[in-house]
């Protein structure tokens, strides 16, 4: 009889509701001409990283103009392709990916060489556009959130190449910056001129990292299922089932109690910024809280996670435990919880009935 867990109900009772940029389906013909640019992977699995970001832009950032959310669905495309194969890569290979990456960003208008893996170019052109959308300090904080992020994704491979599982307070620092969150929030000011201090404050700080650990929290309990069927230890889930001697329900649970503690802090700090800060730092906060929503969404309507069962779950939250597979499978496919074969990613992006 197969294994069944419940997910927990993480934000039952967050108050930034689904919203969707309305650029999205003209980002579409701009993102369609970019893949057939930059050819990473087969076209379908392509097409599938490509419509993922675009939906997860338009979730994330859903008041931003045309243009901004060019910048947006641009940034999520360079997160797929870099996510999905460094996931392939040795701690070495990653490090000349991430060193070509920040090249790009701190000298864009140097040519690329076309001996060089095909990541610079890419990057390259997702930032010449952004560097005419964002003002000088919003460029400035982006590009060392960045650096933050690559030299995190290479201490993940680092990990994955000598088999280590971190305990849960050195996971959830490493995952601060390789989950890519702080690089995406500094999009969210993308044309003002906010000053550093402003940013790195007490109270816009604390909310930053609340939500980042929210995030990660949330990744982990929504991806458990995939990752353990591949043997990828890489998940608080999995972590805290090792060091506690716990089962998945119980594990389960003590991370939806860690999530629901963060997001009290979240919402008592942002009465006070609400109440106290300029119209700037409140538009600072709601785009976290409404990328924390964004995430959820996005993990039940790509397929990402849950491929075409996510809105079922998304209600009843009953998941099926996938079997062990081969982890060069997933960097093709995804597990289909129901029948238990493997899926093409064609679909890996593209939203459910939800518009």
């Amino acid at each position: 009889m197969a294994i069944q867990f419940r997910l927990p109900d993480i934000l039952r009772s967050w108050p930034w509701p689904r919203a969707v940029n309305p650029h999205a389906e003209e980002c579409e013909k701009v993102m369609a001409q970019k893949t057939l640019q930059f050819e990473f992977f087969p076209s379908k699995m392509q097409d599938g990283l490509c419509q993922a970001a675009i939906h997860l832009a338009s979730l994330a950032y859903p008041t931003f103009s045309k243009a901004q959310l060019q910048v947006a669905v641009d940034l999520m495309f360079v997160f797929a392709i870099f996510d999905e194969c460094s996931d392939q890569m040795d701690a070495a290979s990653v490090k000349i990916w991430a060193d070509i990456i920040m090249d790009v960003l701190r000298m864009p208008e140097t040519p690329r060489s076309k001996d060089e893996p095909m990541i610079g170019r890419l990057v390259q052109s997702f930032w010449l556009n952004a560097v005419q959308n964002m003002t000088r300090s919003a460029r400035k904080q982006f590009i060392e959130e960045f650096d933050a992020y690559t030299r995190s994704v290479t201490e993940q491979a680092k990990d994955r190449d000598n088999l280590i599982i971190r305990s849960v307070e050195s996971y959830l620092e490493i995952r601060r910056d390789d989950l890519g969150a702080k690089p995406a929030f500094a999009l969210i000011l993308m044309d003002q001129d906010i000053p550093e201090n402003v940013l790195n404050s007490g109270q816009l700080h604390s909310l930053r990292s609340y939500t980042i650990d929210m995030l990660t929290l949330a990744n982990d309990v929504y991806s458990y299922n995939v990752e353990q069927s591949k043997g990828d230890n890489h998940n608080i889930v999995s972590i805290i089932m090792a060091q506690e001697n716990l089962d998945i329900q119980q594990a389960l649970e003590r991370v939806s109690v860690m999530h629901a503690n963060l997001a009290a802090e979240f919402l008592h700090v942002y009465e006070t910024v609400c109440s106290e800060s300029n119209a700037e730092a409140k538009q600072y906060v709601d785009g976290l809280g409404t990328w924390i929503r964004a995430n959820e969404c996005f993990s039940f309507e790509s397929r990402r996670y849950f491929n075409k069962d996510g809105l079922r779950i998304q209600q009843d939250r009953m998941v099926e435990l996938l079997p062990k597979i081969g982890a060069t499978e997933h960097s093709c496919y995804i597990a289909d919880s129901d029948s238990h074969h493997l899926t093409d990613l064609t679909s890996y992006g593209l939203p459910t009935s939800r518009n």
